[in-house]
């Protein structure tokens, strides 16, 4: 972790006094964090909670120092092109985190990688986790100041995040098997943003 911020920090000094760099949106991630010394649910959650860095001239400005809405993946190149402006279409299967609707707390789908079977599903600050031996486990879910994990009994909202997180991987998995990605435009209006 010392030699990325190490590394960051060099090419940042770099790069800095070269043509383009107030008109350029540098992007900074990680497809995982490291695991926490408690686990508080049955999917180590410390693994899959990483920033999401936007820098350059007048982010913080135009769209404030942080955010906090949930998200993936899959929502960065919608955000990046929603923070670029004009017109664009999408074939992503996330969503502009920044241009949301007042309300939404922003969702991620959480799968493992290699054979790990949990999944879980992610919507605010609430959790589901799909566990295969044990079975489905909803929590509040919090990573502010620390990160906790309160068990929820609360069979109607299982149900909705189950349905939802079905039909996710269902049609991920069709995505994969059919060699197919992205939306098609006639039938999924949402692939387009008007512009600003």
């Amino acid at each position: 972790m010392r030699y990325a911020d190490y590394a960051l920090g060099q090419f940042f000094r770099k790069i800095k006094n070269r043509g383009g760099f107030d008109d350029t949106l540098f992007v900074i991630t990680g497809d995982h964090g490291f695991g926490g010394g408690v686990q508080i649910t049955d999917m180590d959650l410390f693994r899959f909670h990483v920033p999401l860095l936007f820098i350059g001239k007048d982010i913080q400005a135009r769209f404030g120092k942080i955010n906090t809405t949930v998200g993936s993946q899959v929502d960065i190149v919608p955000t990046v092109m929603g923070m670029l402006g004009g017109s664009y279409v999408h074939h992503c299967w996330g969503r502009d985190l920044l241009a949301l609707p007042k309300g939404d707390p922003g969702r991620a789908v959480i799968k493992p990688s290699g054979n790990e079977q949990m999944v879980a599903f992610i919507e605010g600050e609430t959790i589901l986790i799909k566990v295969p031996e044990t079975g489905p486990k909803l929590f509040r879910y919090k990573t502010s100041p620390a990160m906790s994990a309160e068990p929820l009994d609360n069979p109607p909202m299982m149900e909705q995040m189950q349905k939802a997180l079905n039909a996710y991987l269902q049609t991920a998995t069709h995505a994969l098997i059919e060699n197919h990605a992205g939306h098609n435009d006639e039938m999924n209006p949402d692939s387009r943003n008007p512009g600003q």
